[in-house]
C-alpha cells in the first residue's frame, strides 16, 4: 500500500498511520527497521543499503530509520573524527550542508517509502555541539513539494498503525522505537533492554532498538486478563538492527573510533515485520524477516 493512500498524523513524538477500508480483509504490509546507516562515512556499506531499500521500494515496504542515518563524526573539533575518513566529495569548509546535500541525492528514488526517521546519538550531538540538525534538514528537503510527507521522530516514540472501517476502529499495531544508549554491550548484545522495557512499556507489539551495532529478533509470550475477564495470549517482539557501517571489516588500519570501542565485528542490514490480521481478525504481527 502506498504511504499516501495513508491518513498520517503526528502529534509529539506518537505518529498514527490511518489505513484506508482496503486494510481490513487480506491485508498484509511488511515495514523495513532500520537503524545506524553512518550514510556519510567511508566505512557505510552503500551497496548493501542499497540493495535492501531497492527491495523495499519494489516490494511496497514502508521504511522506517530509527537514529544515525549520518555519522557526521568530521565535524571541527569532533574527538572521533580523522580526516583520513573523510570522503572525499564532503571534503569542503560546507562539510555539513555537503553531508546533507548528498543524503538527499541518494534517498529521493525512496521518498513514497520512507515513513520516518528518528534521531540518534550522531544527530543529536551535531545539534548540541554545531547548533544545526541535520535530519530535519535531509527530511524538509526530501519533503519539498511532495504529497507524502516523511516524518521526523523523537530519539523515541511510537507509531500506531491504525486499522479501521469508516469512523469504526477495528484494532491497532503498537511500535515502539528507541536508538538506544550504552555501551557495545559485547556479551548480551544488549537483549537486557528488552527485559527493562517489557516492564515499562507493555502495549507495545514490536519494541526497537538500534545503537550497539548489534542484532536480534526476541519473541516474548505475553499472557493478560482483559476487561471481560478472559485470559488472551499475544506475542511482543524485540528488535534490534546492526545498521551498514562495517568499520570492523572494512578498516585495513584498524584505527577507526568502532575498532577501537567495540572490539568485534558486527552483522549489517535490517529487519521486516509484517503486519495484517491474525487468525482472529485482529490487526497484528503476522511474520518477521531478517535481510542480512
Amino acid at each position: 500500500m502506498d504511504l499516501a493512500e495513508c491518513k498520517v498524523v503526528k502529534s509529539g513524538v506518537v505518529t498514527s498511520v490511518y489505513m484506508p477500508d482496503s486494510a481490513i480483509a487480506d491485508f498484509k504490509q511488511r515495514v523495513f527497521l532500520i537503524s545506524d546507516v553512518h550514510f556519510d562515512s567511508i566505512y557505510c556499506d552503500r551497496k548493501l543499503l542499497k540493495r535492501d531499500l531497492d527491495r523495499a521500494k519494489r516490494d511496497g515496504e514502508w521504511i522506517i530509520c530509527a537514529g544515525d542515518w549520518v555519522d557526521a563524526m568530521q565535524g571541527k573539533r569532533d574527538p572521533r573524527g580523522r580526516l583520513d575518513e573523510l570522503r572525499p566529495e564532503l571534503k569542503s569548509e560546507k562539510y555539513f550542508d555537503l553531508l546533507v546535500d548528498h543524503a538527499v541525492e541518494f534517498l529521493e528514488p525512496y521518498q513514497e517509502s520512507l515513513l520516518l526517521f528518528g534521531y540518534g546519538n550522531h544527530e543529536t550531538s551535531v545539534i548540541r555541539h554545531h547548533g544545526t540538525d541535520l535530519l530535519s534538514r535531509m527530511v524538509g528537503a526530501l519533503n519539498n513539494g511532495k504529497e507524502h510527507k516523511i516524518q521526523t521522530g523523537g530519539y523515541g516514540g511510537w507509531i500506531r498503525f491504525m486499522f479501521q472501517s469508516g469512523k469504526t476502529s477495528q484494532g491497532r499495531v503498537a511500535y515502539r522505537y528507541h536508538h538506544g544508549k550504552g555501551a557495545s554491550a559485547f556479551v548480551s548484545d544488549g537483549i537486557m533492554d528488552d527485559k527493562r522495557a517489557a516492564a515499562t512499556i507493555p502495549d507495545a507489539d514490536v519494541v526497537h532498538f538500534g545503537h550497539n551495532h548489534k542484532e536480534y529478533v526476541h519473541p516474548v509470550a505475553r499472557e493478560r486478563l482483559n476487561g471481560k475477564g478472559n485470559i488472551e495470549h499475544s506475542t511482543q517482539l524485540y528488535i534490534r538492527t546492526p545498521g551498514y557501517k562495517a568499520a570492523y571489516i572494512q578498516d585495513a588500519e584498524g584505527l577507526s573510533w568502532e575498532y577501537a570501542t567495540m572490539g568485534s565485528p558486527t552483522p549489517l542490514g535490517g529487519v521486516n515485520f509484517t503486519i495484517g490480521n491474525d487468525a482472529k481478525s485482529k490487526p497484528a504481527v503476522i511474520s518477521y524477516e531478517k535481510t542480512f
